[in-house]
């Protein structure tokens, strides 16, 4: 057991690093395509990245992490999961579009928490920062509202104005009208 773990950990920091070089854009889209191949993406698969945190009490540490690397190794399918300080951000491929509420409950089931998500929208590879901060920003909504799960296109108004600060945000809300 102590050998899967150890195992696990390392495959899950692996996953960690090349998601946030692809949330930063450091990576030229072929690197990017290359990496995301590796983790058993489709070639020039489209991604979308999913925020996920707990609602009330905090899971123990790694659990939600552990939950989320369990939950989606058991669907199959390329994906990156990587810890943060209040959860888990998520990559999986944008095509079939996830069910955020089948994941909500699949992985809140898994870790013992009530949990919320949000999701960014559909990007290509080297876009990943892009889909992360709409990630954030529907989560953000996610607590206001009180809602589970929320897209970025399910936002709205609200999309606007949680973009005003961030200028690739808003372009990206204009390019979705």
């Amino acid at each position: 057991l102590a050998k899967s773990r150890a195992v696990a950990d390392a495959q899950r920091r692996l996953q960690g690093d090349f998601f946030d070089e692809l949330a930063q854009g450091s990576l030229s889209s072929a690197d990017a395509a290359r990496g995301l191949a590796r983790f058993g993406f489709a070639k020039n698969a489209q991604v979308i990245v999913l925020s996920l945190e707990a609602v009330d009490a905090d899971p123990e540490p790694g659990a939600l992490a552990d939950a989320v690397t369990d939950e989606r190794s058991r669907e199959g399918g390329g994906f990156l999961a990587s810890s943060h300080d209040t959860g888990v951000h998520l990559l999986l491929a944008a095509d079939p579009v996830p069910d955020l509420e089948s994941i909500t409950a699949s992985i809140g089931a898994r870790s013992g928490a009530e949990l919320r998500v949000g999701a960014g929208s559909p990007v290509d590879a080297i876009e990943v920062g892009r889909s992360l901060r709409e990630a954030r920003y529907a989560l953000q909504v996610c607590r206001l509202e009180g809602w589970p799960p929320a897209g970025f296109g399910d936002l709205g108004a609200s999309r606007l104005l949680l973009s005003m600060a961030d200028p690739a945000a808003l372009r990206a809300f204009a390019g979705s009208m």
